[in-house]
Parts: structure tokens; C-alpha cells; sequence
């Protein structure tokens, strides 16, 4: 009987999660967030279709295993020197300033040292995966607001563990001196070590023996033992299940066989993650926010707002145009899935249970309500950037970091590239070699360098402000190529430059065919979509083997 009601409860829970997340497409809702909504839903706060979502519990838990050992397996390390800069400074910029902020303020309303670092860890992460998602479904993942997000996310990412580690110390704590920490999470550190050493002499030979054989199913079988094997081996040192999993993934990354584990994997921590986040949407007690609507609201407002600030003061430390730094602080606003693996996490283990009282309620809620509006505030950002952009003072302030008072004036016939990607360093060198001189202008300081050491005239900064335009001194330019990889930095570029110059060629490179005709109605003259010259490209080398071939005798 058991049983039937856990898959009544798992028919319903998947059923529900598809029609919301179908009808969430529609309206530009994110999966993850959709899930959320559905358990909401579905949960024993609304229509009550699951009443009891202890029943599902232990697979939602597989859901975290599986989707922390994702995080570990998948963290690009290959990216880590590119990304070096704005994953530490701009990530522990954000990551210190948030906790700091969310842990004086629980102070300062009275909560005790333990549950006033709990409420901080959850306020640190945002959400990994929707924001991704995001990026790359707009193809911004290298836009300068793409790096700049996909650094912070990393650091977050990378800082979980170490807060996941500290959640059993913190309630030993409650009960005893803080030396009490410290034994805790040193005895902690010492298993996880030796369960990781282990697992990485271990987990390649088995997977290398078992590849051999060339029996898929033996291989599957063999990463579920990888991964729930060190987790369950982590947990006996009172070290989550979770992080077990995650260093599971850290030690397969390593491995050759890191790219067929994930592969075989995905599908099942795509089905098992989907169950954990619907089941933190049962999770969501509508009677909050009719009994304490201002208190709900109030929160969720201080949250968002406070973390979107924080991120735009590391944004401009790191010298981002106001664009970008509008666009990275409202990408990064929300709570992220991690703040309820980590409240997951303090409940499993026993640590901090209750500690929070009718706080955690709130907190749960406000957690979940920012994740669901992620996509409204992407949405809302250009708005708020514009709307910042006409400030005036504002302007001069950002506007002075992204300008080079060193670039020279006077020159008149010149080609601005925007973008010294690979394809802007092309352009750039033919253009010299033809005697036309090159002005380069992106938010890469990196490149920026790269162009200088070229000989190039270069300058740092966005091109989508009139400030910037007047610094390349465009309207004396005779062309601007806009190589930059945000679709939306294109649009207003090329209106911009049609304003303040209108007999300026400009051409554009975008990503997709669907882009094109936006740009063409923004003032464009050439406009090149990279997916259809590399289409037409790979056709004429393949007919050109095909019509070249010999005829079969």
C-alpha cells in the first residue's frame, strides 16, 4: 500500500511539474522556477495533492546527491585562469559583503551566532542553474555580464562547500564552546580527505576495468557506486551526503572518463533534481504571505535589492560599464537552489533544527519568490539601466572608469572595432595591413592588452554610451564593426550610433538569423549572422568534396 501512494505521489508530482513548466514556457518561466510553482501548488499548503511530502524525501535527497555531484564534475577548470579575475574578487567581493550584511542585520533582530550564519550562507548563493540557463539560451555567456555572472556563480559554487561543512559544527555549537567548531569541522576535513584520496586512486580503475568491458549498463552501475558510495562514506564523519557527492564529482572530473559519466548521469539527475525542486515548492506556505504579507514583502525587497546592490558596487570595483554592472546585479539578485540544499542539508544532519522558529518560514518563502521573479528582473534590466544611464552623475562616475584618457584625438576616417575577439583581431590586422588604422574598444582589460602589445589604439569601455562614442570620436569614423557577443549591447549600440552618427557605416556580427532583423530596423548597413556563414561555409566544403569525386566505375 505503501508503495501505491509513492507512486500516486510521484505520478502527480511529475504530471504537475510538466503542465506548469509548459505553461510557464509561455510566459518566459524558467523549468526550475516552473517546479518550484508546481510543488506549491500541488503541496499540502494549497490543494493538498501530495499530503505528506515526507513519502518522496528520500528520492528529492538523491536529487541534491546527483545534482552537487553535476556541480563538481561539471566545474569548468579549464575556464578557471580566463575567469580568474571576476571569479575571486568579484566572488568574494560578493560573497563577503552579502554574508557580512545578512549576518549583522540577524544580529542586530536578535538571532543567535548559529542561526545568524545559517540565514547568511542561504543569503550568499543565487541560483546556478536558472541564470545559466538564461545566459545561454540569449547567447550572453560571453557578453561582459555573462563573464561576469559565470565567475561570481563559480566562487559561489566553490564557497558552498565549505559552508556545507560547517552546518554540523554549527550545531554542535548551540550546545557547547565554539572550540567545539573547530574540532567538528577538523575531524570532518580529515575523513573527507581520506575519503577522497581514496575514491581517487579507486573510482579510475574501477571505472577503467569496467570501461573495458564495453557493457553500458556495468558502466552506469559503476558511477551510481562512485558517486553514492563516497557520499554515503563522507556522511559516517557527519559530513552531508550532498558534499560527499560533490567531491565525488571533483574526483571523476579528473578522470578520462569524466564526459561519459556525465552523459550517462544527466538524464537520471535531470528526473531526481526535478523531484527535489518540486518537493521545495511543497515546501512554500501560501498562508504566509496572507497572514504576514509586509513582513514577506519587506524581506524579499531587502534581499533582492540588498543583493543587487552589493553586486553592482563589486561590479564597478571591477571597473564594468553601468550597463553591465545593472544587468549582472539583477541576473544575480535571487536565492539560489543551493540556500535550500543547505536548509535541507542543516535539517538531514540534525545541525540546526528549529534554530530559526517561525523565521525559516519566511525565509523559505522569500527564497523561493526570488527565484520565481528571476525572469521578471532580467527582464526589467535594460529598463533600469537606461533609466540609471540618464542620470547624469551616475554616468560621469561609471562613465570615467570605462574611459582611456590616454587614446589620442583628432583622427578622422578611422574603422572602430568593437570586439578584439578572434574575429576583431583578424579585421584588425588586415585593416593595417591595407593602411587603415584601427581604433579597438572592449571590456576585456585582457584584450585590451593584446590589442596595445599589437600596436592598436585601444580603448576600454562599453560602447553602448555616448560617452564612450564620443571618446572614439565616431562621428569622425568612416565604419564601426560590432563584433560583441550580447544580443541586446548590439540593438542599443546601433541606435545609439545612428543618433549621434548618422552617416557612420556600421556593421554587425550576430549570433543568430532571428536577430537580424531587429538590428536591420535599429539602423544597421551590413548585418552578418555568424550561424548562417558557418552554415553556408561547412555546405561549400562538403559539395566541393562531393562534386569533386570521382565517378564510381
Amino acid at each position: 500500500m505503501h508503495e501505491l501512494s509513492l507512486l500516486h505521489d510521484l505520478v502527480v508530482i511529475f504530471m504537475a511539474a510538466i503542465a506548469v513548466s509548459l505553461l510557464g514556457a509561455r510566459i518566459g518561466l524558467p523549468s526550475l522556477a516552473g517546479m518550484i510553482v508546481a510543488g506549491a501548488l500541488i503541496g499540502p499548503h494549497a490543494l493538498g495533492l501530495i499530503g505528506d511530502p515526507t513519502r518522496v524525501s528520500a528520492l528529492a535527497e538523491i536529487g541534491v546527491v546527483l545534482l552537487l555531484f553535476g556541480v563538481g564534475i561539471e566545474l569548468p577548470f579549464g575556464r578557471l585562469r580566463e575567469l580568474f579575475r571576476p571569479m575571486v574578487v568579484g566572488g568574494s567581493l560578493q560573497v563577503l559583503c552579502t554574508g557580512a550584511i545578512a549576518f549583522a542585520l540577524c544580529r542586530a533582530f536578535g538571532f543567535g551566532m548559529p542561526s545568524s550564519l545559517l540565514v547568511s550562507f542561504c543569503a550568499i548563493p543565487s541560483s546556478t542553474a536558472i541564470v545559466l540557463r538564461r545566459l545561454h539560451g540569449e547567447g550572453a555567456l560571453e557578453a561582459p555580464h555573462g563573464r561576469q555572472m559565470l565567475g561570481i556563480l563559480l566562487f559561489q559554487d566553490v564557497c558552498v562547500v565549505p559552508m556545507m561543512l560547517l552546518l554540523p559544527a554549527l550545531g554542535e555549537a548551540g550546545q557547547s564552546d565554539p572550540r567545539a567548531i573547530l574540532l567538528s569541522l577538523s575531524r570532518s576535513l580529515v575523513v573527507l580527505a581520506l575519503v577522497v584520496l581514496i575514491a581517487r586512486f579507486l573510482a579510475p580503475k574501477l571505472l577503467h576495468a569496467v570501461a573495458r568491458t564495453r557493457q553500458r549498463d556495468v558502466f552506469v552501475l559503476s558511477v551510481f557506486v562512485v558517486v553514492i558510495g563516497t557520499a554515503w562514506a563522507a556522511s559516517l564523519a557527519d559530513v552531508s551526503l550532498a558534499l560527499g557527492a560533490f567531491m565525488a564529482g571533483v574526483v571523476i572530473s579528473g578522470s578520462a572518463y569524466r564526459h561519459q559519466a556525465l552523459g550517462e548521469l544527466t538524464p537520471f539527475r535531470e528526473v531526481f533534481a526535478s523531484l527535489f525542486f518540486v518537493t521545495a515548492g511543497m515546501l512554500l506556505d501560501g498562508a504566509l504571505l496572507v497572514a504576514h504579507p509586509l513582513a514577506v514583502l519587506g524581506l524579499f525587497c531587502a534581499l533582492v535589492l540588498g543583493k543587487a546592490l552589493v553586486v553592482m558596487l563589486a561590479c564597478a570595483w571591477m571597473r564594468l560599464s553601468l550597463r553591465a554592472s545593472v544587468l549582472t546585479a539583477l541576473g544575480l539578485a535571487q536565492v539560489g537552489e543551493f540556500a535550500l540544499v543547505l536548509l535541507e542539508t542543516a535539517h538531514g544532519s540534525g545541525a540546526l533544527a528549529g534554530a530559526l522558529g517561525a523565521f525559516e518560514g519566511e525565509l523559505l518563502t522569500v527564497s523561493i519568490l526570488s527565484m520565481i521573479a528571476t525572469p521578471l528582473l532580467a527582464a526589467l534590466a535594460p529598463q533600469v539601466a537606461d533609466l540609471l544611464e540618464r542620470m547624469p552623475r551616475l554616468r560621469r562616475l561609471w562613465g570615467a572608469r570605462d574611459s582611456d584618457p590616454a587614446l589620442p584625438h583628432g583622427r578622422s576616417g578611422h574603422v572602430i572595432i568593437a570586439g578584439y575577439g578572434v574575429a576583431g583581431r583578424a579585421l584588425a590586422l588586415c585593416l593595417a595591413g591595407e593602411g587603415v588604422a584601427p581604433v579597438i574598444v572592449d571590456l576585456n582589460q585582457k584584450l585590451i592588452g593584446a590589442a596595445i602589445e599589437d600596436g592598436f589604439s585601444a580603448c576600454f569601455g562599453d560602447v553602448t554610451t555616448p560617452e564612450i562614442l564620443e571618446q572614439l570620436e565616431v562621428e569622425r569614423a568612416r565604419e564601426l564593426v560590432l563584433l560583441i557577443s550580447d544580443p541586446t549591447a548590439l540593438e542599443r549600440a546601433v541606435t545609439l550610433v545612428r543618433r549621434v552618427a548618422p552617416k557612420v557605416i556600421v556593421t554587425v556580427r550576430a549570433r543568430y538569423e532571428g536577430e537580424l532583423p531587429g538590428l536591420r530596423a535599429a539602423g544597421a548597413d551590413h548585418v552578418v549572422a555568424a550561424e548562417i556563414e558557418a552554415g553556408q561555409a561547412i555546405t561549400a566544403q562538403v559539395m566541393e568534396r562531393h562534386t569533386r569525386r570521382p565517378p564510381a566505375a
